[in-house]
Parts: C-alpha cells; structure tokens; sequence
C-alpha cells in the first residue's frame, strides 16, 4: 500500500470503479441519439412528478404515492448506470426494487384502506402481505418483470452461467429476447427490458394520483407505440459498428440534461467522501484487494472440480456487488447499495452450501424450478455460526431499508405537513445514514469472504494468510468506526430531544 501511495498507482478498487464511469460515458459517446432519448424518457418523469407536488389539498395518501414514485425513478436511473456500467445482475435487482415500490404505488393510490395497510406494515405483516401480493391476473406486465428481476438479479445470479452456457432466454410483455454470454448483448438486451419497463412502471405509478396526471404523463413521453419501437431498435443500433452512427452522432450532441446532473453528482458525492474520509476510504480499497487476489488465483489455478469453478465465479460475483454497492452507498445511493449488499449475502450462502456436497449443487443448479420448494429452502439457508453469521446479519439489516426500502420512507413521510413536499422528494442523506451503511459493508466483507477463503484454503494457504492477517490489522479500524457510529447516533438522538 505505501509503496503504491508512493508512486501514486491507483489501487484496484479505483481503477475498477473509474473503469465503471469510462463505460458509461463511452456509451454516452458512441450511441448518443439512444443517450438523448433515454433522458428525454426520464426527464419527463421528472418532470411531471414534480408537477405532481402542485395537486390541489394533497393527502398523506396522495403524498405517499409521489414520494414512493420518486423512488421508483430514483431506482431506475440507478439500474441504467449499473447496465451501462455492465453489471447486469445489478442492474435487474434496481429494477426489481422499482417494480416493488411501484406495485405499492398503485395499491396505495386504490384506497385509503390500503395506504393504512401499508403504513401498518411493521406490526401486522400478514395482512401487509396479502394486500400487497403480485397479482399475475391483473398485474401482468409489473408481475413478470418481478418475476425476471428476481431469477436474474436479486435471487438468481443466473448470469454467472454465461459462462457456462452459450444463451438463455427470458420473456416480458409476451415478447421474447434471448439474452448471451457477451457483455454487449447483455446491454442490449438489458436497455430493451429497461425501456419497456420504465414506461411501463412510470405509467402505473402515475395513474395511482389519477386520470389528471396520468394524462399529462402521456402527453410527455409521446406515443408509448414510438418509445417500445425505440426499445425494439437498441438491438440494431448498438449491434451497428460505431463508424455505422458516426455521421448521426457528428450532427447530434447527446443531449443528457438528466442524466449528465445525476451522473456529475454522484460523482461529487463520491470525491467527497473520499477527500474527507480518506482514511476510511483506504480501509475499503485495502480490503478489496487480496480478494482479487485469491480469486485469480483460484480462476488460474483451480483444478478441473466443476462445482469449485462455480464457486469461483460466484466469488467473482460476490465482489462485483461489493463493489457497486460501496460506491452507491458513496454516492448517497443507499437503497440500492444496501440490496446489492443484500445479493452479495445469498450468494455467499449459496457458495456454501454448494460446497459442502454434489447433492447441494445439483439442487443449486436446477434452482429455477426448485427454489419455492421446501427441499432447496431446508438446504439453501443461512447458518447462525461461523464467518456466515455475519452474511445472516448483514441479509437482515440490507433487507430493512434494501430490497423492500420503503420501511424508511415512513419516517420522512412523518415530515409531511412540517415540511414542503417538495423538500420530501430531495430528502438529504445524512452522514449517519450513510456512516451506517459503510460500517455494515466494512464489518461483514472480512467474514464473508472468509467463506470462500475457507472452502480454498488448502489450494492458496500464501495468500489465505495474507487476507487474514490484513482482516486482524483492521480490527481496530473497524472498533473506531463503531464507536464513531455510536457518538454520532447519540449526538442525533440528542439534537432530537432539544428540537
């Protein structure tokens, strides 16, 4: 580390994440018309949710539906820069949470009957449950993208066998894309999906304040044939050889007004933090690095056993969605950071019970078809013990404001009538908020990985005991940064108390 400070390399994790950005902003370049679309669908949803504020005597009801909506676009634009970026897991679990909150959406805006459902989710869940189930019947389009997101992103991984498989297929709208192996085609058909389900999703959620803006909706993003013609072109387009739109690009700048103010202030949040929490930000990339270690060297040099090359890549995974999830949780993205945190849990888990027999890995493999069923639920589920407590802890903790996020909405609904609306839908992370979540992120990275460390020990025993002695250094790092967490807790329940 000080040697490389020295000569100022940048260390793996700010490569990796700058090479995230690069990607995004080549895309920007080299597919500009598709840029400028792209922002033009979500600056009119921008748009007309903050119209929205204007209703005449907004309920509590009403406002739970604008400010849940606000989410939804908050979750969608995070899942186009995770397609951009390539992380297409990542990106379909975005997705899945904006489905979910949207779902919501509509159910909240049906009746004030269910809006007290909701509100009352934490002390009577059964009845949260029954009302807010999928309804395939009636929900048809929201349903199956759930149901894609789910196998795909948050409960799938599935597209770790695009190594093993050449394509696979997933249906939406009745129509059918088959998704392969290359990162390319995965942007391809990931946009498609996200085209189609961004209209559709901000249609639902509109419609839930009622025929008014429902209508203005419409009127904004134009005809919804022309926008699913536009998803239908992506394919052809993006498959083009750039010198192919050199000469429409030359004519048009991408216009990105939207998107170009989300991607500067993520960034901002990003150097921020890093600028002023440098020591802290040093413990993240140090941890991060003999990780990348033991996996390439198990990639290199791990043997011929099929179920340990799954495994490996699955680790492969499981980094990826640390990564994405520390730099959202940097850029005050904490929803989506804390669900992809959440992935990074089940996968763990997953890894360890494929590797305790041939069985568990047979059951993992056909887990498409066996995943509801109490046979792979009774293998497939997390020990309170060891190095996997802590994956426990952290699905736990990641599931409260993750993937079902709109537990914390509650408390900045509370504001209502104390505050404008308005301030509600630009409700500022705190540095509390955000301290928590890189407190979870640093105290449970050592433990689960640790779990592949362990399955690989005697393959890579060097570097095994190089990760472990780093995850001992940090021990008192980590014990500062609780204590910190403690002092600023204690400081905001007493700024409370005062007001």
């Amino acid at each position: 580390m000080e040697q490389e400070a020295s000569i100022n390399i940048p260390s793996s994790l700010s490569r990796e994440i700058a090479r995230r950005a690069r990607w995004i902003a080549e895309f920007r370049t080299a597919h500009s018309s598709i840029w400028s679309a792209l922002d033009e669908l979500v600056a009119a949803v921008y748009g007309v949710i903050r119209t929205a504020v204007a209703i005449p005597a907004l309920t509590l009801q009403r406002a739970a539906v604008v400010v849940l909506w606000n989410k939804v676009l908050e979750y969608e634009i995070a899942a186009l820069f995770l397609i951009l970026s390539k992380s297409a897991d990542q990106a379909l679990a975005a997705q899945r949470l904006a489905a979910e909150v949207a779902h919501h959406c509509a159910l909240i805006g049906e009746s004030e009957e269910n809006f007290l459902v909701w509100q009352n989710k934490q002390t009577d869940a059964d009845k949260y449950r029954q009302t807010f189930e999928f309804k395939s019947s009636s929900e048809g389009f929201l349903a199956h993208l759930m149901q894609i997101s789910s196998y795909y992103g948050m409960h799938g991984h599935q597209t770790a066998h695009f190594f093993l498989e050449e394509q696979d297929r997933m249906v939406i709208d009745e129509q059918e894309y088959v998704v392969v192996g290359r990162a390319a085609k995965i942007i391809t058909s990931e946009l498609q999906i996200w085209v189609r389900g961004f209209v559709g999703i901000n249609l639902g959620c509109a419609n839930a304040l009622g025929p008014s803006v429902m209508s203005k909706l419409r009127n904004e993003i134009g005809h919804i044939e022309h926008i699913i013609e536009l998803a239908d072109q992506l394919l052809l387009q993006l498959d083009a050889p750039n010198d192919a739109t050199s000469s429409t690009n030359a004519k048009r700048e991408a216009a990105g007004f939207i998107l170009d103010a989300w991607r500067e202030e993520r960034r901002n949040s990003f150097e921020t933090f890093c600028d002023e929490q440098q020591t802290t930000w040093e413990a993240i990339e140090a941890f991060v690095e003999p990780v990348e270690a033991l996996i390439a060297f198990n990639q290199r040099d791990g043997g011929t056993d099929h179920r340990l090359f799954v495994i490996t890549m699955l680790w492969e995974r499981v980094l990826e969605y640390q990564i994405d999830a520390i730099e959202l949780v940097l850029a005050k993205e904490l929803d989506v950071g804390y669900t992809l945190m959440r992935m990074a849990a089940e996968v763990v888990r997953d890894c360890c019970r494929i590797a305790e027999s041939d069985e568990n890995y047979r059951l993992w493999c056909d887990r498409k078809s066996l995943h509801e069923k109490p046979e792979y639920k009774s293998i497939f589920c997390f020990k309170r013990s060891g190095p996997e407590k802590s994956a426990l802890d952290l699905y736990n903790k990641a599931s409260y404001r993750g993937v079902h996020s709109t537990n914390h909405i509650d408390r900045e609904l509370k504001r209502f009538g104390d505050a404008q609306l308005g301030q509600l839908l630009e409700p500022a992370v705190t540095e509390l908020e955000q301290y928590e979540a890189i407190k979870l992120w640093l105290t449970t990275f050592g433990p689960m990985h640790e779990c592949f460390v362990s399955i690989f020990d005697a393959q890579c025993t060097e570097l095994a005991g190089i990760f472990r002695e780093m995850c001992t250094a940090f021990e008192p790092l980590l014990k500062h940064i609780a204590q910190n967490l403690g002092q600023m807790k204690s400081e905001a329940n007493n700024a409370r108390t005062k007001s």
